[in-house]
């Protein structure tokens, strides 16, 4: 079994020395392929659209590397999804919601009592940060907005109607009323 934690140099400890575990993952993998091979998440059976995001200097974990296995596997496999990878060369890990005061490339995490390094630039993760918001909720738009139309027909003749969409986190529900001998259905 790979263990990534026995790669993390112990001397890694405080703000000015902080651990960068992208090499600890690249170095495990070489170490044991076997292990990597095994642990290769089928992604030719996904069977929904993927948007991945990676940031080139992220110094947490390979993911520029890992979203290109993605891709290459997907290929390989003639998967006929949609996939999308925004990949921002000079940020880092913290690409995520824009605007958000957090600044800073290095994280303390509270319970392993160490820093680590984000890498990228304060500038950078928030001008990928940005982007990839915006792109991504298009995405979002583009691939989970799906308008579902439900129907009931009253005893009376009228009927109701909602229009059910999906977008994540929340579910939007539309009311219509119309008279039943109009609706032609699907």
């Amino acid at each position: 079994m790979l263990d990534v934690r026995s790669q993390i140099p112990k001397e890694a400890q405080d703000r000015e020395h902080p651990l960068e575990t992208t090499s600890c993952f690249l170095r495990g993998m070489q170490s044991d392929p076997n292990a990597f091979e095994k642990a290769t998440i089928p992604v030719e059976k996904l069977q929904a659209p993927l948007l991945l995001i990676s940031g080139g200097d992220d110094k947490m974990w390979p993911s520029s590397f890992f979203a290109e296995v993605i891709l290459k596997r997907l290929t390989q496999y003639r998967s006929p999804i949609t996939r999308i990878h925004l990949h921002y060369p000079n940020a880092g890990h913290d690409i995520g919601v824009p605007f958000q005061p957090f600044l800073d490339t290095l994280y303390f995490h509270p319970i392993a009592k160490r820093w680590f390094d984000l890498g990228g630039t304060s500038y950078e993760n928030e001008l990928a940060s940005r982007d990839s918001w915006s792109k991504m909720l298009q995405f979002f738009k583009t691939h989970l907005e799906r308008p579902i139309l439900l129907t009931v027909q009253t005893p009376e003749g009228f009927g109701f109607g909602a229009s059910i969409l999906k977008p994540p986190a929340q579910t939007y529900v539309k009311l219509h009323m119309f008279d039943a001998g109009d609706f032609k259905g699907p």
